[in-house]
């Protein structure tokens, strides 16, 4: 931590290291929260200096130039400063290093933008030992808790009004800690904070089985295509707003061009953040649309079947191809995937993706591979069973088998 006021004895560090490991091996069950909050002026200048802070420190380690507690003497007279986000920043700043050691294509540690106008900042939360005894819950934390159904407490903040709609759906009961906590202002000016809850004990109940299976094709002329023939639309939301977005770059391009040819800053002049605002909203409403339909779409077919199977997409090599790039990522099939794996694992489902290589012209009756199938060919005939074939039918149908296969091996 940044600030010391006096040194630790071994043992009092060595009983907090063992207290934690027991509280992680209890609490071996999480979840993430997102919750919207609305902060009075004085609560997000509060936020947004904290922001501001953690983003100066991981890029002070960036460029390696955060060597002692003096480099930054300034932090120690504000009392706006959150004590455990210094901590946090430089194990963000160490998470980035350990990202690149496993996956080496995500690269290096960059620094971080003012510009992008998407700020957060992380804080820690902890629980006494009157709170311990009688049982960690939201409502008992040290620092970061659940005060009622309309507001929740963050360090040097305070008392924040919050989404009723949101927190009434984190768990009430007892067995519950907030570990870490993530306050974040999007593009738009919007606030959120985010809970990763921890619990001794299964925060949902698995379903009750249905003995139904499912495959499941992802495609773009249609959302998804199962192994019945059933399709969902693809609803192309980014697409339907193209002309709006057009229009408001356009007047965001203008009043940037002005702010300049007036030599004022970008920051500081009030119609090019506006205009930069309602842009951002729009992306914003795409957005939340998007997951909207996602998270649906997801949960139905959750609820409906014991085993789903899809195939295993790779966005970002799909996304070189120029011509499909905005398409592909207006559908959002990484998002889809990811939400189906862990829905699977908390309702108890099992979700399986299989390796998509011929799905599409292999029939799925005599298994023969027709590679006279082209890209954008919807139906065909086999040249050797002679069976028609819609493709996205087809391969779903395959998909199922090669997760049934997979299954049962398993």
């Amino acid at each position: 931590m940044l600030i010391i006021k006096g040194k630790m004895s071994n043992e009092r560090k060595q009983a907090i290291k063992a207290r934690m490991k027991a509280v992680k091996a209890t609490f071996t069950y999480s979840f993430g929260f997102r919750i919207r909050v609305y902060p009075s002026a004085q609560q997000a200048d509060i936020m947004l200096f904290n922001c501001h802070t953690a983003r100066y420190i991981y890029n002070a380690k960036v460029f390696r130039d955060w060597g002692s507690k003096q480099h930054a003497k300034w932090l120690k007279t504000d009392s706006r400063l959150d004590t455990n986000m210094p901590s946090m920043a430089i194990r963000n700043y160490q998470a980035s290093w350990n990202m690149w050691r496993k996956v080496n294509s995500v690269g290096t540690p960059k620094p971080k933008r003012k510009d992008q106008y998407r700020f957060s900042y992380q804080t820690k939360n902890s629980y006494p030992a009157k709170s311990r005894k009688a049982g960690e819950d939201i409502f008992n934390g040290a620092k970061v808790k659940v005060t009622d159904p309309h507001h929740i407490q963050i360090p040097k903040v305070g008392r924040l009004k919050a989404s009723a709609n949101n927190i009434k759906h984190l768990p009430h009961e007892k067995g519950v800690r907030i570990g870490v906590t993530t306050i974040k202002q999007e593009p738009n000016g919007a606030w959120y904070v985010s809970f990763q809850i921890k619990a001794d004990h299964p925060l949902k109940q698995a379903l009750p089985k249905t003995g139904s299976e499912i495959g499941i094709d992802l495609n773009l002329s249609n959302f998804l295509t199962d192994d019945q023939g059933h399709q969902v639309p693809n609803p192309r939301y980014y697409r339907k707003m193209l002309t709006k977005l057009a229009k408001q770059d356009r007047k965001v391009a203008r009043r940037r061009r002005r702010a300049k040819k007036e030599h004022r800053r970008l920051l500081d002049s009030r119609n090019y953040q506006k205009a930069r605002r309602q842009r951002a909203n729009l992306h914003s409403h795409i957005a939340h649309q998007r997951n909207d339909f996602l998270h649906r779409t997801s949960t139905v077919l959750i609820q409906n079947h014991d085993l789903i199977v899809s195939e295993e997409l790779r966005g970002k090599n799909m996304l070189k191809n120029h011509a499909l790039a905005m398409s592909i990522s207006d559908v959002g099939w990484r998002t889809f995937i990811s939400q189906l794996a862990y829905k699977a694992e908390l309702y108890g489902r099992t979700y399986i993706t299989v390796n998509p290589a011929y799905t599409t012209k292999r029939c799925h009756c005599c298994l023969v591979i027709n590679h006279q199938v082209k890209l954008g060919q919807e139906e065909w005939r086999c040249p050797n069973c002679h069976v028609f074939h819609i493709r996205d039918h087809n391969a779903a149908i395959n998909i199922k088998n090669k997760g049934l296969a997979l299954f049962q091996e398993a």
